[in-house]
């Protein structure tokens, strides 16, 4: 894992707010624990399923 990556990666995890993305076909590829707390889903949660 490159440093950008892990940079990266230790935002995601210390954000209060909801991060969420999805790629072109609107499947979500990140949540963070912002999203988690704020949306309710745990763990993997809705990784992999399209946002609707």
């Amino acid at each position: 894992m490159d440093f950008a990556r892990i940079v990266a990666d230790g935002i995601l995890a210390a954000s209060a707010d909801a991060m969420v993305a999805t790629d072109d076909q609107g499947v979500i590829r990140l949540w963070n624990p912002g999203a988690e707390r704020i949306f309710g889903h745990w763990g993997r949660g809705p990784l992999d399923s399209r946002w609707t």
